[in-house]
């Protein structure tokens, strides 16, 4: 039970930290202070990682491993092309396997969908054209798929591509289920959906 309990501490703060970019930089510092916090609480007869104690130091040293509804946004924020992109989205997905796969970024709706002529079709504002535009990157039009998956989706429209796939696919990569979201008209709206979802994954992954 003590190992459980240590295992998921452990796990917590060290995807925090990654998140919140604790060993960029001088990273080498950063893993200093903490190898001295956990070798002082284990002599002084500490069982328990001792995440409190690690994100005290860090946080006065500039390197907050807290994460909270602020950093929650952030992750929300990320847009394609970003570093943290794939470690968020690896996070995201319960179902990644480290090391053992080739995993792509994909886009959701593809980039092709966001053509000119394409949007024009779609009788949008210029406003909403250039809003769908903004949103293309966002990573909530991403998710992380194998190469296999990839090369199978490419260009593919995405109403027709996820009506192949089966309730699990569209849990493990938070994709909305309702199936008029998954029309390029209602984009916008499944970005809404979407950012939800991973707020909401965000927030069982790290207890909030």
């Amino acid at each position: 039970e003590s190992e459980t309990k240590n295992w998921n501490l452990i796990r917590k703060w060290f995807l925090a930290s990654l998140l919140n970019n604790v060993f960029s930089g001088n990273s080498d510092d950063a893993i200093r202070r903490i190898r001295e916090v956990i070798q002082n609480e284990t002599d002084n007869g500490e069982t328990d990682f001792p995440i409190s104690v690690i994100s005290d130091t860090t946080a006065r040293a500039g390197r907050s491993p807290d994460f909270n509804e602020y950093a929650i946004n952030d992750v929300l924020d990320l847009k394609y092309g970003r570093r943290s992109v794939f470690l968020a989205l690896s996070i995201l997905n319960d179902n990644y396997r480290w090391g053992s796969s080739n995993y792509h970024i994909d886009h959701i709706f593809p980039k092709a969908n966001f053509s000119k002529s394409n949007l024009d079709s779609l009788c949008l504002t210029d406003e909403k054209k250039q809003k769908y535009i903004d949103m293309s990157n966002d990573i909530a039009n991403l998710q992380l798929l194998t190469s296999e998956e990839n090369t199978k989706k490419s260009d593919s429209e995405f109403g027709k591509w996820i009506s192949k796939m089966d309730n699990s696919f569209l849990q493990r990569n938070l994709i909305p289920d309702d199936n008029m979201l998954h029309e390029f008209k209602n984009f916008e709206q499944f970005i809404e959906k979407r950012r939800e979802l991973i707020k909401n994954r965000l927030q069982m992954i790290f207890k909030l």
